[in-house]
């Protein structure tokens, strides 16, 4: 028996030696699968990311564009409220360049009918109504460009506000998404070991066996 135990021993020794190669061989490609699936995996969360990333991006540009252009269209702005304003402030001005006769039917019916001084008289109040009319459109003006509800000031403060709110809005997204995509990027690929077989402990076994011929630990066992 102790004759034959270097030959079991070998045998033991080559099957646990395959059956170590199998689980190795195994155990590389259960990692290899591992590694393809995490790069798949960091693959598409890159192209949502990117995809998120240009959506949100040009929505952002689009809001910027629409605040340039709202911008660029004040001095626009700025006549159709002047107009607004001039039309207002006169309406209780019905003088407007009026002719001397339609004053002279107006104010100055019943009055003297001294021809010369009701032409003089029209002609005065006229240059005051223009006068009054002047002062009013430029005073429009200076209120369409400063304080007026649609005026310069308030159009493009108020412009400018929610433009920049849609910017910070759009732009709080991109760096939401991207702080979640760093996560998944950080995420490595699952590690996989070769397991603990029966393969190892034959190959001790068998190791322990061919020395029994040497008379080794074990021959006393025979």
């Amino acid at each position: 028996m102790v004759a034959a135990a270097p030959l079991l021993g070998l045998a033991l020794t080559a099957g646990g030696a395959a059956m170590q190669y199998s689980a190795a061989s195994a155990a590389n490609k259960a990692q290899e699968r591992a590694t393809q699936q995490w790069m798949q995996y960091q693959k598409q969360k890159s192209r949502v990311q990117n995809a998120k990333d240009e959506a949100n991006r040009l929505k952002a540009q689009a809001a910027q564009q629409n605040t340039a252009a709202t911008l660029g269209q004040s001095a626009a702005a700025v006549d159709t409220e002047t107009q607004r304003l001039n039309s207002d402030l006169n309406a209780g001005n019905p003088m407007a360049a009026a002719p001397e006769a339609t004053l002279n039917d107006q104010l100055l019916s019943g009055q003297s009918s001294d021809a010369s001084f009701k032409n003089y008289a029209a002609r005065r109040l006229n240059e005051a109504a223009q006068e009054a009319r002047a002062k009013t459109k430029a005073l429009a003006g200076i209120q369409a460009a400063t304080g007026s509800q649609f005026g310069f000031q308030n159009r493009t403060g108020q412009a400018l506000a929610e433009g920049n709110q849609m910017i910070d809005f759009y732009n709080n997204y991109r760096r939401g998404d991207l702080q979640t995509y760093n996560l998944a990027k950080a995420i490595q690929p699952m590690q996989v070991a070769a397991p603990q077989s029966m393969g190892n402990t034959l190959a001790q076994l068998g190791g322990s066996l061919m020395s029994m011929g040497k008379g080794g630990p074990l021959s006393g066992m025979f």
